[in-house]
């Protein structure tokens, strides 16, 4: 499995922003930036060749392809945000943030579409219209593991020079069979089976969101298949067996409907497993804590990490 991995690449971006106003900036809101985003491309006219370009890049279609339809989740966005930060993060005017994105794929046309979406949030507010920021550079993590800074693009032109890294590279860096692995939901992961959230998920219940994620992105952007054993593995995560696990439900935000107020969550902790049975599902782990799983993964829900 590994070895399909060399052809696909993904960069690790960094965007850095600079902050026009005091703002307490909370883990929870970069979770909501999807409706953030959406309200930032409001602001375009709908004829924008721009805003359509961004529109498509956020709302992927679905596939053509029956075989994809069939097998595959809907295309979410060829992009991850990574909330490495503090649940709150106080910053005052004139402070830097800096938000990691990872683009899987082809990444030029993609990061520049991203730099748009973030200058346009960036006049509105990041979140209900507060924290006003500027995007002031953008580096990445080239194949030794380096930080380079790159030119900022314009709107509507291809990010120049981005460093790709095949994706086998993250694989094999967290390879580790001498020692338990740790799955450390840092973000809350929402996985509904049955019309029925998973509140305390065993890594059985929860590794099929993991390769359905996984197996989907890459073969959305990274135009391959991972695996055409999907039962296999899934009987395999059975087998795996379960040190400790805290996992636990957490409620982040609640959600208006008219005269209801419903409480919206995930479970969040940590999951230590004695051992992967087989070397492909170490694999699939990895990559999930890559990509982050469940609803809203692509801004930053169910962000795990693999240690």
């Amino acid at each position: 499995m590994i070895e399909k991995l060399r052809h696909i690449d993904y960069s690790r971006i960094l965007f850095d922003l600079e902050f026009q106003e005091d703002f307490l900036l909370k883990r929870d809101m970069l979770l909501r930036l999807r409706r953030e985003f959406r309200r930032a491309l409001g602001q375009l006219a709908p004829d924008d060749v721009l805003r359509r370009q961004i529109d498509a890049m956020i709302d992927p279609g679905v596939s053509a392809d029956p075989y994809a339809r069939r097998h595959y989740q809907k295309p979410s966005p060829p992009f991850v945000i990574r909330p490495r930060l503090s649940p709150e993060v106080r910053l005052d005017a004139g402070d830097n943030l800096q938000l990691e994105v990872v683009f899987v794929g082809d990444p030029g046309q993609n990061v520049s579409l991203f730099c748009s979406l973030l200058r346009q949030l960036g006049r509105l507010g990041i979140f209900h219209g507060e924290g006003r920021f500027e995007l002031v550079g953008l580096c990445a993590t080239d194949s030794s593991g380096s930080l380079a800074l790159l030119p900022l693009p314009d709107d509507g032109r291809p990010a120049a020079a981005v460093p790709r890294t095949p994706l086998a590279w993250w694989v094999e860096e967290k390879m580790h069979f001498d020692k338990p692995a740790t799955l450390d939901f840092l973000t809350p992961a929402r996985l509904v089976s049955g019309n029925r959230p998973l509140f305390t998920p065993t890594f059985a219940e929860l590794f099929p969101f993991v390769l359905r994620r996984v197996t989907s992105m890459l073969h959305a952007w990274g135009g391959g298949e991972l695996t055409d054993d999907a039962r296999y593995l899934v009987e395999q995560a059975g087998a795996a067996k379960v040190l400790s696990s805290d996992l636990h439900w957490q409620d982040w935000r609640s959600m208006d409907g008219g005269d209801v107020c419903q409480d919206v969550g995930g479970f969040v902790g940590r999951l230590v497993l004695e051992s992967f049975p087989v070397d492909d599902l170490f694999v699939v782990t990895a990559l999930g804590s890559l990509f982050n799983i469940g609803k809203g993964a692509s801004c930053g829900s169910g962000f795990y990490l693999l240690d």
